[in-house]
């Protein structure tokens, strides 16, 4: 009857540590206004440009059981195994499938909450099953709350892929607790594996953790009477048995670990930078204002110090563990020991590096940060089943209070007034702004109270006063940490994706749309859902046609530095853009339509010269390089090597008057030029060197400006069409004070062009049958053009088939799809099989098998 009892309360308890954190988590989103409670929603972010296309996209191929390892949606097309896994691995992603796809943000925002809550849950089950715990139960609500809300988690609570290792960890590490007691693997096994599949990258920081943990816990087996030879050797079946299971969980994880890995190091993520294994420091004392309130907020989200805040009453419960006199000396150095190593791995450059995967992060820093509040939250679990009210004397009481008051102050004081600029400090610096102020006096407030609390109170009204303050504290951090955060309008969201699916609907129902061809859509009508710059990057993925843009951290990085050579933009390693194309390239990367969409109207442009999917051309276009920074270069060489001619496609323009302005006050030079085209078609402008702002381009006094953000980066930008011998005045601010050869003005002869795309018409492919991971149909080659080259990424999933025989692909134009063809008629067919997978799946199936084994291995012989 009694363990009844226990098992019913400890059952309500873990209730209870879902639905605190739910219940804060919806009081955050009503005061926020976010759906479904309000107007606002998510898109803000990575949420905005990624997560809300990947899961709206997972809604369909669930729905429509269009499951594939190849898809022409993500950029020129890609691998989808590294997205799928990369982002989308979830388990909780499947209730995506109970809301439609214009409600997503809403679909979001729920399973943020219930990733949240569910922390909780984890949380308070892992320290319910502790095997360091005195008969007495503490507080457990307040650290399970402390937990799921901590700073970490308010600083990314929208990046929602990494939601599932902050609900993982307790079980993975709850799981290495059963192992080291009871010597069942179990619980490590299945929460490991499920930590890794569903995102491997905290997968990764989780099973450095498991090794720091299991050394933890295992160092409790040690007696000081025994030295470190007969230790080990006494433990050395358990020590094997922990290195055998995780291994064995990181090799069943093989079916989606390994086409990760093979995918992810075909983008920019596999470029070596030694910088970031230098030895320096990466935050300063100005970090020691995140222990405190507001340390973290939209704004800061790319680089802040690591957010480490969980509640005052955690930071005082860690102090009072080490000034413990109850505590053994050598508990405490094992748990300083531990500390310090998750600290030095967030300060030292090298080693945050290697926690990060081995690359520095771009934005949201101290990924690993999460490991540091886990640890802290279980030790200050674990100080107060020492009752330090009891143990500690009234001096180490007041030191407990004044430790991390002091450092909230040299954080204040170093981050307000000496980080700024000493010409500065009066006028600018941040301590004079009321808001900073206000922050700082409410974390020592919060200290104070926690504090009083914890030492002054009766111990059955400070537990429930201390888990109430913790609440509030924890809520008003969280509060704080979404200021200035750029909401979406989630009543345009719907009313605008509804109105463009039917318009994108339309066009595929359209004749000249049925074949194999992209589309590229503008649509300024889509903006006013977003509060920050919409810039139409997943957008192909979003209304399932065949684009251009992408944005992802599994972005190929050959796809993207060879349309970048093409002149189309690229403003980091993640991100391609449409925009940047000129005649050539929408024929050259299968562009059939253009399509711009307004709230109130639509226009379609059929490219004239598109020629399907690809074309017959000389074998030469395999040695044919496209330097980068030279994109207008780049694309006279490819019409050359298609057509070749003694004129060029792209002329030069003739400078008739250049006149060099003075310096603006954002430091640019304006120049105005005067200018005679040389041949009928459009005029192209591209700055090789990037000094131009593309902000300021003007033709014929009307604004040039790129339709999407191009921040400083190099892009073909289409001035309009012009007849030959046409008067063009151009304006135009850069960082040059003289016009030099750098800024390049090309206009491209229609007629010559035109002729070109016509011979290549003749030769092209005939497109028979396109699938998600195959196609195939039908070219004639020449004596003269015995290559065909399709506008699909190389890459070394694809396996060719000429005639029925196995041809080798080769790689044209720096990242194309080349390969051989005979004299004559040549039917083509290609399949897509995404490198690794199957061996994944080979090797998936030998850890599980291996595993079974050693359940067997577990049962039968003790140790």
């Amino acid at each position: 009857m009694p363990s009844y009892f226990r098992s019913h309360r400890q059952q309500q308890l873990l209730l209870l540590a879902f639905f605190i954190p739910f219940a804060i988590m919806l009081v955050l989103f009503i005061d926020q206004q976010l759906t479904p409670f309000g107007n606002r929603n998510l898109l803000f972010s990575d949420v905005g440009t990624q997560y809300n296309v990947f899961l709206t996209s997972l809604r369909h191929d669930i729905l429509q059981h269009n499951f594939s390892q190849y898809s022409y949606s993500l950029g020129l097309g890609s691998n989808t195994l590294p997205t799928y896994a990369y982002y989308l691995m979830s388990p909780l992603n499947i209730l995506v499938v109970f809301f439609p796809p214009s409600q997503m943000p809403t679909a979001i925002a729920w399973l943020i909450v219930l990733k949240i809550s569910l922390s909780g849950l984890t949380m308070a089950y892992f320290l319910s099953a502790s095997p360091l715990q005195y008969k007495k139960n503490p507080p457990l609500l307040l650290f399970s709350t402390a937990y799921a809300l901590s700073s970490w988690v308010a600083s990314v609570y929208y990046t929602l892929m990494w939601l599932d290792a902050l609900l993982l960890l307790p079980l993975v590490c709850a799981g290495l607790d059963r192992l080291i007691q009871r010597h069942t693997s179990k619980l490590y096994f299945i929460s490991l594996l499920a930590i890794i599949i569903t995102n491997y990258y905290l997968g990764y920081m989780a099973c450095l953790f498991a090794v720091i943990y299991f050394v933890y816990q295992l160092s409790f087996q040690y007696c000081t009477s025994e030295g470190s030879s007969s230790f080990l050797k006494r433990q050395k079946k358990l020590i094997l048995h922990f290195i055998l299971t995780s291994l064995l969980a990181a090799l069943s994880s093989m079916f989606i670990l390994l086409p990760s890995i093979l995918g992810m190091l075909a983008t920019d993520k596999a470029i070596f930078k030694w910088s970031n294994y230098n030895l320096m420091p990466t935050f300063g004392p100005e970090s020691l204002n995140q222990l405190g309130l507001g340390a973290n907020n939209y704004s800061s989200r790319l680089s802040h110090g690591p957010a480490l805040f969980s509640g005052s009453c955690i930071f005082l419960l860690i102090i009072a563990f080490f000034l413990n006199k109850r505590v053994d000396i050598a508990d405490k150095k094992r748990t300083a020991a531990v500390l310090l190593t998750l600290f030095l791995g967030m300060w030292v450059n090298c080693f945050n590096t290697i926690w990060h995967l081995f690359q520095h992060p771009a934005g949201f820093p101290f990924r690993n940060a999460l490991f540091f509040t886990f640890f802290a939250v279980y030790i200050a679990y674990r100080s107060v089943q020492y009752v330090p009210r009891n143990s500690l004397t009234v001096f180490q009481k007041r030191i407990t209070l004044c430790i991390p008051l002091t450092g909230l102050f040299i954080g204040f004081i170093w981050k307000s007034i000496l980080n700024e600029r000493f010409s500065k400090i009066l006028a600018h610096a941040s301590i004079l702004t009321g808001k900073n102020w206000l922050y700082f006096s409410l974390s020592i407030g919060f200290y104070i109270l926690s504090w009083f609390f914890l030492f002054k109170l009766p111990l059955k009204k400070a537990d429930t006063l201390l888990i109430g303050l913790t609440c509030i504290e924890l809520m008003l951090n969280f509060t704080l940490s979404m200021v200035g955060t750029p909401f979406g309008n989630q009543h345009n969201y719907v009313s605008n994706y509804c109105a463009k699916q039917h318009q994108l609907a339309n066009l595929k129902h359209n004749n000249c749309a049925r074949s194999y061809g992209r589309t590229v859509v503008r649509d300024t009508s889509f903006r006013n859902a977003y509060h920050e710059k919409y810039n139409y990057y997943n957008d192909a993925l979003l209304f399932h046609y065949y684009g251009i843009s992408f944005y992802s951290s599994t972005l190929n990085k050959e796809e993207r530095q060879t349309l970048e050579a093409l002149g189309y933009l690229s403003v980091n390693p993640r991100r391609i853009s449409f925009v940047g194309g000129t005649e050539l390239t929408r024929s050259l990367l299968s562009i059939q339509n253009e399509l711009k969409l307004s709230n109130t109207s639509s226009q379609l442009k059929v490219n004239p010269t598109f020629f399907g999917v690809g074309a017959a051309v000389p074998a030469g276009i395999l040695k044919l390089k496209l330097p980068q920074y030279q994109a207008l270069k780049n694309q006279e060489r490819i019409l050359q090597n298609f057509a070749p001619s003694s004129e060029p496609y792209f002329k030069h323009v003739k400078l008739l008057k250049i006149h060099d302005g003075v310096k603006s006050s954002a430091g640019k030079y304006r120049h105005e030029l005067t200018l005679k085209t040389t041949a009928d078609g459009p005029l192209y402008y591209y700055s090789q060197d990037a000094a131009a702002d593309l902000n300021t381009l003007q033709v014929n006094k009307s604004s040039k400006k790129p339709p999407v953000d191009n921040r400083g980066q190099r892009m073909i930008c289409s001035l309009g069409n012009f007849h030959k011998n046409q008067i063009v005045h151009l304006s135009v601010a850069t960082n040059s004070l003289h016009w030099d050869n750098a800024q390049q003005l090309r206009v491209l002869n229609t007629i010559q062009f035109d002729k070109a795309m016509n011979q290549m018409y003749e030769q092209h492919f005939h497109l028979q049958k396109i699938s998600s991971h195959a196609l195939s149909g039908k070219v004639t080659g020449t004596a003269g053009k015995k290559s065909l080259l399709l506008s699909i990424p190389y890459e070394k999933g694809w396996h060719a088939y000429v005639n029925h025989r196995s041809v080798k692909i080769q790689k044209g134009l720096g990242g194309f799809i080349v390969m051989p063809i005979a004299k004559g008629k040549n039917y083509v067919e290609l399949n897509y099989r995404s490198p690794g997978f199957i061996s994944g799946i080979f090797l998936s199936g030998i850890g599980l098998l291996l595993y079974i084994a050693t359940l067997f291995y577990e049962q039968r012989y003790s140790y």
